[in-house]
């Protein structure tokens, strides 16, 4: 298991507050930091558990913060698309500003926008 920086991040961990249930709340940026770290031990064959432990953290806890990142990098990928009209044609024509939808991979679907709308929806996405 990969010494370096395990040290300053279990000690950011124990600074982590907690709440009314006596469970540390490690904030997003920390819980990434984990999950970088914890990546990289797993590529060198480390076990959960022995990550867990070394980090003071419940082996559910990481195993659950390490599938959720999986989930996110999936979902989270570019896919391309076709534009096509209403009636599933590809169109060569300019985009109308009265009906663009956007389809997401998740299977989430958002119509009705106009072009600015749609821009600054897709700049959003994380």
């Amino acid at each position: 298991m990969k010494s370096k920086g395990l040290a300053a991040l279990k000690a950011r961990i124990e600074l982590a507050p907690i709440n009314v249930r006596g469970r540390r709340r490690c904030p997003k940026e920390l819980r990434e930091e984990i999950i970088r770290y914890a990546n990289r031990c797993r590529r060198e064959g480390t076990s959960i558990d022995q990550i867990a432990d070394a980090l003071g953290l419940r082996s559910a806890t990481l195993s659950k913060w390490l599938r959720e990142s999986k989930k996110r990098a999936k979902h989270g990928k570019i896919k391309s698309v076709e534009v096509s009209d209403r009636t599933g044609r590809a169109r060569s024509a300019p985009l109308r500003s009265d009906g663009v939808s956007l389809v997401l991979s998740s299977g989430h679907r958002v119509e009705g926008l106009d072009i600015e709308q749609l821009a600054k929806l897709v700049r959003a996405l994380p």
